[in-house]
């Protein structure tokens, strides 16, 4: 099975020309972040500047804020070049006959819930090319599988 491609392999730059389109998500896991501060302190009847703050409960909008901005360009970089080198394993482990793939998902800054979930199960192709990553910022890929087991997802 060939699985080796680089940032120059030709199937990454066609996919890499139609980057962008997850930037949308960044933008609005940031506003439903924003979102949660303001209502949390709509609820505690929060002054303004409680709001900036936060408390222990809920980061506060200068947090949410720095940590939106801080790492944007790396977000943006792992989540563009992510889902086309996961799109691109996808393509050339189907057009090598695999059939299924074990998911890796579970790397030292990626250890939301359902990352953690997937980490480790057994997926078709298909269902990883619908499920290349599950937020910005995501670390997931995949592993041909030839093993016996049936997939966890399909």
């Amino acid at each position: 099975v060939d699985i080796d491609f680089e940032l120059t392999d030709p199937a990454v730059t066609q996919m890499l020309a139609t980057a962008g389109g997850d930037i949308k998500d960044i933008v609005s896991t940031t506003r439903s972040a924003l979102q949660e501060a303001l209502q949390y302190g709509n609820e505690n009847g929060w002054s303004i500047g409680q709001l900036v703050k936060g408390d222990e409960n809920q980061a506060g909008i200068q947090q949410i804020v720095e940590e939106t901005y801080k790492g944007r360009s790396t977000t943006i970089a792992r989540t563009e070049l992510g889902n086309a080198q996961n799109a691109v394993t996808a393509a050339r482990y189907q057009a090598n006959g695999v059939a299924l793939v074990e998911i890796l998902d579970k790397g030292d800054t990626d250890d939301d819930e359902p990352c953690k979930e997937a980490n480790g199960q057994i997926w078709t192709i298909a269902y990883f090319e619908e499920n290349r990553l599950e937020h910005p910022n995501c670390t997931r890929c995949a592993v041909p599988y030839f093993g016996d087991a049936s997939p966890d997802r399909s």
